[in-house]
C-alpha cells in the first residue's frame, strides 16, 4: 500500500484514498475502509440500527 499515515485529529477531509489513518480505543472512525492491522469493536449502531457493537 501506498499512502501516508496519519492521526485522526487532523480531520477527515484531509485523508486520501490509500492513507492509513490511526483510530486509538474510544474514537470515531472518520472514513470508510478496511482495518489494515489490529482488532477490536466498532459501535455501528448509527448506520446499521445494530445495539451491540460488531467486532472488527
Amino acid at each position: 500500500m501506498k499512502g501516508e499515515e496519519m492521526n485522526c485529529s487532523q480531520g477527515a477531509e484531509e485523508v486520501r484514498v490509500k492513507d492509513i489513518v490511526i483510530v486509538k480505543p474510544g474514537e470515531k472512525i472518520p472514513v470508510d475502509g478496511i482495518i489494515v492491522n489490529g482488532q477490536g469493536y466498532v459501535d455501528e449502531s448509527m448506520l446499521t440500527g445494530e445495539p451491540i457493537p460488531v467486532f472488527k
